[in-house]
């Protein structure tokens, strides 16, 4: 059974079907159907897997860590979307466990970052969850209720900096991926394209990795994007 909100991409609800799974939807946001989640574990007696508060997501995503060592051994930034923090900060505890000079760069967007302000405020917070295009990064609470055990201290130890890109800036990253690398990257995958798009982050090195971490985007709006996003000559370097 997988909990979603009604603001869940249609397209993403259907491939989770495909898939088998049972999906629930419930409520405007985030918190809504987390709060759904947590009753439907006690009614029912299921055991809850977080969707990004977990030892066991965390430990999934430090894997992208390792292989990014493996594959480029010099490495020594990496950009990583930034939303609870299930991926930002496992994959920040592979790196910094083997190097610890290896910049790591959280990227949300602007609309409601939450771990972006509750790093900031030294303890998680909660916020009104707004749309974005970035909708897999939105959540205006921060691990499970009231209580967020492992990825806020994580970023806030191994994480260096955290940096907000706009909705356009987004949109302009999705349609530079689309047109000069052939990607279908969905919002929330393409916010560290965006950060290097937009010259954002303050210091880069020469071996720089950006984690692009899905595809799942409605094609009214790649192509919506597509069309009114052109970046045509536009460079990361």
């Amino acid at each position: 059974m997988i909990c979603l909100s009604e603001r869940a991409p249609s397209n993403k609800v259907a491939a989770i079907r495909r898939l088998g799974a049972e999906v629930v939807l419930h409520g405007k946001g985030y918190n809504e159907a987390a709060e759904n989640a947590f009753h439907l574990q006690r009614e029912r007696g299921l055991t809850l897997i977080h969707d990004f508060d977990d030892p066991f997501i965390i430990a999934g995503a430090g894997t992208i860590g390792l292989e990014l060592l493996e594959d480029l051994p010099e490495i020594d930034t990496v950009i990583v979307p930034l939303g609870g923090g299930g991926a930002l900060s496992g994959i920040a505890l592979a790196l910094k466990s083997a190097n610890t000079s290896i910049r790591v760069i959280g990227v949300s967007m602007d609309r409601a970052p939450v771990m972006y302000h509750s790093l900031r405020a030294g303890h998680p917070i909660e916020m009104q969850e707004e749309e974005t295009i970035a909708n897999a990064l939105a959540g205006g609470l921060l691990g499970l209720a009231p209580v967020n055990r492992h990825t806020f201290s994580m970023c806030h130890q191994y994480v260096d900096e955290t940096i907000l890109v706009s909705d356009e800036e987004i949109a302009e990253a999705m349609s530079f991926a689309l047109e000069q690398h052939h990607l279908v990257v969905e919002g929330a995958g393409a916010v560290g394209i965006a950060v290097l798009l937009q010259r954002k982050v303050s210091e880069v090195g020469r071996h720089v990795v950006v984690v692009v971490t899905g595809g799942n985007v409605d094609l009214s709006l790649l192509l919506k994007v597509a069309t009114t996003y052109k970046i045509r000559g536009a460079s990361l370097q």
